[in-house]
């Protein structure tokens, strides 16, 4: 049920956005058009987040593999 959702969301929001402005609703737009950009904004953040978190793990290994180790 949620894929079936999720796919309505991602396929048809944007065009009951459109409809309801050349309709006039306005503020049912708008409220549609929040809801798309706060979906997607917070998407392309967690993917920001990913990529610093990849980022620092990389550059945690990179120290670790270039450590010059001496056996006593």
């Amino acid at each position: 049920m949620a894929i079936f959702l999720v796919f309505l969301f991602r396929f048809l929001a944007p065009l009951v956005t459109t409809g309801l402005f050349i309709k006039g609703q306005w503020a049912s737009g708008l409220t549609v058009l929040t809801g798309l950009l706060f979906t997607y904004g917070m998407r392309f953040y967690g993917f920001w987040l990913e990529g610093l978190y990849n980022k620092e793990i990389q550059q945690e290994s990179e120290i670790i593999d270039t450590e010059a180790r001496t056996i006593e």
